[in-house]
């Protein structure tokens, strides 16, 4: 009897659609929300003077939506993240691939889901700004800068 594989919640998947999940889950390590499209080109609308037009990088829509809001990316993304190795000795930190499909960053005795907004120190979570991100290609994890003083209990 061929069974239709089931998600989490017990809802029958496509088989393209359990696939992807097993790809994001066991190879990618990557969280989606959606599994709607692929690479191809998706519409984008815009109006006003200023507007983008033509085929448009994705990436280059949120520096668009940045310089039309007047704020800096790169100032943003200084203040939200940083580079795990950047702060911490190598032997202070550690990532948990027991599960390999929810890793975790341990740096003493909190722990960092990757993928996730969340410190936890001794079972207590707290809600970060940003989200703890792994680079398999490159070893680099990278955690919300907020972090940092709190783990080196510089702030409380």
């Amino acid at each position: 009897m061929l069974m239709k594989p089931v998600n989490e919640g017990g809802k029958a998947l496509s088989l393209s659609y359990a696939i992807s999940e097993e790809i994001s889950r066991s190879h990618s390590v990557i969280g989606w929300t959606t599994h709607g499209h692929d690479g191809s080109n998706v519409p984008l609308w815009a109006y006003g003077p200023d507007r983008l037009t033509g085929h448009v990088d994705n990436t280059e829509i949120a520096k668009y939506i940045a310089k039309e809001l007047g704020f800096d990316l790169d100032k943003a993304n200084r203040r939200l993240f940083v580079e795990v190795g950047d702060v911490f000795s190598k032997n202070e930190y550690k990532l948990d691939m027991t599960n390999a499909s929810n890793p975790v960053l341990k740096i003493g005795e909190y722990q960092m889901p990757i993928d996730k907004n969340i410190l936890i120190k001794n079972g207590t979570p707290r809600e970060l700004e940003g989200i703890v991100t792994y680079a398999p290609e490159t070893g680099r994890i990278y955690i919300p800068a907020e972090a940092v003083p709190l783990i080196k209990g510089t702030k409380h």
